[in-house]
Order: C-alpha cells, then structure tokens, then sequence
C-alpha cells in the first residue's frame, strides 16, 4: 500500500504540479545549463523547441540519415530527441551533423579523428550549433569534373553563394553571370556552406592505406570549404581552374594541391 502511495504521488507530480508551479514558463538557456522539472518548454537558442516532461522535440528533426535510420528504429520517431538516449548523446541544433553511411565507415574515421588532431578539428567545424551537416559514406564517387576520369572519392557541398553587389557594380562587370559562380568567385561575400557529404569510392579497398590516404584528402576539401567558404568557392570557380578554355588537370587545380598537403601532413609524401 506505502509502494502504491508513492507510486500516486509521483503521478500527481509530474502531471499536475508541474503545470500547477510552472504554468506556461519558458527559460531561454545555453548548453551547458541544467534542465529542470519546473520548466515545461525548454528552447536553447538556434535549437528546436523541446518539451522536457516529455522528452520530445516539439517540431520534426529536420534532418534524417536514411542508411542509419533503417538500422535504428528510434530514428523513424523524427520527434524523438537523441535517439532516445540524452544521456550518451547530444543534438545541439535537432540536426544530425556529422552521420556515417554504416557502421564500418564510423569506426574508420573515428579512428582517425582520435589518432590526428587535424582530423578531430575538421570534423569540429561540422559540429555544434550554426554549422553545416557532413555525411561521410562509401558508394560511387562518380567522374571528375573532366567527365572522364574516375573519382575515387568526392566532397560534395551545398552552399548559399553571397556576393558583394556594390563590388560588382564599381568594377563595371558585365550585366550577366560573368560576375558570378561558377564563371568566378571574386565577388563572393559572406558565402554559406550548408551540408556536404563526403564519398570514398567502392574501388578503394577496405581498411587499405589507399582508403586512409583517400578520407584524409577528401577531409581536406572539407576543411577548407568549412573554414573559408568564400575562398574555397573561389579557388574552384571556372577563371581559376581554366586556362584559354581548356580545363586544368585534376593534381594542378588549387583546391586539389590543397586538400593533398593537408594529407601530406599526416602521411608524409616519401623522398
């Protein structure tokens, strides 16, 4: 009978008094802040709002990974916060951010995020509230920009192009899309990278060095469209990686020497 009366009075608690002592309060808090009982609408900012006595999202997670969501049932719930587990995870802005198109691939480059602090803070830039999602995969990276060559792996970003309009207009640039992406990037301004996914081709054989060598320059094309988004866009756009019309090859573009000494870095190129 005791067990009964507690049982009860716990009931009560959490769904009368909490609306009888905290009736329509709202507190607007950063992560690191604790959550309590007492507030009924939770909303950290540039986050979804969430109902902790609920412990659901009070709109869809607006991001889903299919590949993992058919795995992991708790993941069709699109209302449900952290795969219901808040006490492992964490999901600052109701986005996925960084996802894996299966397990091995995780493991892989969690792997490599713990043995190279380079890795581990490019994969931070993707990480966090305001910053763009990055899902890394292995399947077909397709052709070079040459549509001819076979890729062996591609990172492939999403961006909202911005440009500085009152620069275009006092360098008396044409009224056509000279002045814009993909003809040039020297306009750009304040440009946004929204997602990328990053694609390791199903060529490169699994747990080989060719693989690392592979994520560790597809990781530099990463870092830098994280990092500068305007200068990465620039430094692919047509009057850069042209020459009179013909198309530079793929190891002397800009973007590409790039991303090959951010691997250089951990591997060494060999005397």
């Amino acid at each position: 009978m005791r067990k009964l009366t507690f049982f009860l009075a716990a009931v009560f608690l959490v769904l009368f008094a909490e609306k009888a002592l905290c009736r329509g309060t709202t507190l607007a808090i950063g992560p690191a802040s604790l959550n309590s009982l007492c507030y009924i609408d939770i909303r950290i900012q540039g986050a979804e709002p969430r109902s902790i006595r609920m412990g659901r999202f009070l709109s869809v997670d607006p991001v889903v990974a299919i590949t993992q969501a058919v795995l992991s049932p708790q993941r069709w719930n699109r209302y449900a916060y952290v795969s219901n587990n808040p006490l492992k995870n964490v999901d600052p802005d109701g986005r996925a951010q960084v996802t894996f198109g299966d397990k091995r691939t995780e493991i892989f480059f969690k792997r490599l995020e713990a043995r190279h602090a380079q890795v581990r803070a490019t994969l931070g830039r993707y990480r966090g509230a305001g910053t763009p999602d990055l899902h890394i995969q292995r399947g077909s990276a397709g052709l070079d920009i040459d549509g001819k060559t076979k890729a062996k792996g591609e990172f492939k970003g999403k961006y909202d192009p911005r440009y500085d309009v009152d620069k275009i207009v006092s360098s008396g640039a044409k009224q056509d899309d000279s002045a814009l992406l993909p003809a040039t990037g020297k306009f750009l301004s304040g440009s946004v990278l929204l997602r990328a996914t990053l694609t390791i081709d199903d060529s490169v054989t699994p747990g080989s060095k060719h693989e690392q060598s592979v994520a560790l320059h597809e990781l530099g094309h990463a870092e830098g469209a994280a990092a500068n988004t305007d200068r990465y866009l620039a430094l692919g756009a047509n009057d850069v990686i042209m020459v009179d019309g013909q198309l530079t090859a793929h190891d002397d573009r800009p973007l590409e020497k790039e991303a090959e000494a951010y691997k250089d870095i951990i591997e060494p190129p060999h005397p």
